[in-house]
């Protein structure tokens, strides 16, 4: 049976995801939409159901944001996403940055 065959229990944990994670490493921006502040932040990486981003703003899991990620060239477009935080954990020992997960609900 081939790697691509096993369904999610025989996998090992590492590789239970329903979609691989891309790395991106591309800045972008957040918007929390209860109070419209926009982020800075870099997309660490990106599937097709989430992303994780750093910020160096706390964004509490629950809030409701949205982002648009430019793909760079004119063959792409860009995505533009409804997202939900799932995570926030701040990086490292400093509070400068936080790490955040966030579930895409709709994308376009």
């Amino acid at each position: 049976m081939s790697q691509s065959n096993l369904n999610l229990k025989q996998r090992d944990y590492s590789e239970k995801r329903n979609f691989h994670r891309m790395t991106l490493n591309k800045d972008i921006e957040i918007t929390v939409d209860e109070t419209g502040e926009v982020l800075p932040a870099t997309c660490i990486n990106l599937s097709s159901d989430g992303l994780m981003f750093r910020v160096e703003k706390e964004i509490a899991a629950g809030s409701m944001c949205t982002t648009i990620i430019q793909s760079g060239t004119e063959f792409t477009a860009d995505l533009k996403a409804k997202l939900r935080i799932v995570r926030c954990e701040i990086e490292g020992d400093s509070n400068q940055s936080y790490i955040i997960g966030a579930e895409m609900l709709e994308s376009s």
